[in-house]
């Protein structure tokens, strides 16, 4: 198991990549919600195989603390639901905490949801004040779909050889 993480971090460390988020002090909030991002995963997942209620608690501060820090961190409710339906609970047979239902695993987001959509909530009324957005300048509008059909259109395409 070693083996594959000392190959991970010797390819990130020689890979020409994007420095922007570490080293631009903009971008700070970026590393900050990918942190707690991660944090927020690691500590549901242990309220989730342990049955630990402080590991549940972290996890939900820590996801408000994310979506404060960058609205990246709305996509950790997908997150979280298929960290629920697709990795198993490491438990024993004999353990009663082992069935839980469908309808608990998604009691178990709720709080997750409910934070995000006052997230959501005060994102809106913030952004409806921004002149951009009340003088009509910025929007959703039938301009998103050739602007996605360009950017697969220029992703498609090979680059040429250097």
């Amino acid at each position: 198991m070693a083996l594959p993480g000392a190959l991970a971090g010797i390819l990130c460390a020689v890979q020409p990549a994007p420095t922007e988020a570490v080293v631009w002090v903009s971008a700070v909030s970026e590393v900050m919600a990918t942190a707690l991002f991660v944090l927020t995963v690691w500590l549901f997942w242990q309220a989730w195989t342990a049955n630990s209620r402080a590991a549940y608690v972290g996890a939900l501060l820590s996801f408000l603390a994310s979506l404060l820090t960058h609205e990246s961190a709305v996509t950790l409710i997908a997150v979280l639901a298929l960290t629920l339906s697709i990795l198993p609970r490491e438990s024993s047979s004999r353990d009663q905490r082992a069935s839980r239902t469908h309808w608990s695993r998604v009691m178990m987001l709720l709080p997750f949801l409910v934070g995000f959509a006052a997230y959501a909530l005060v994102a809106y009324i913030v952004n409806s004040r921004n002149y951009l957005v009340a003088e009509g300048q910025y929007g959703f509008g039938t301009h998103v779909f050739p602007n996605i059909l360009n950017a697969l259109w220029f992703a498609s395409r090979r680059m040429p050889s250097s």
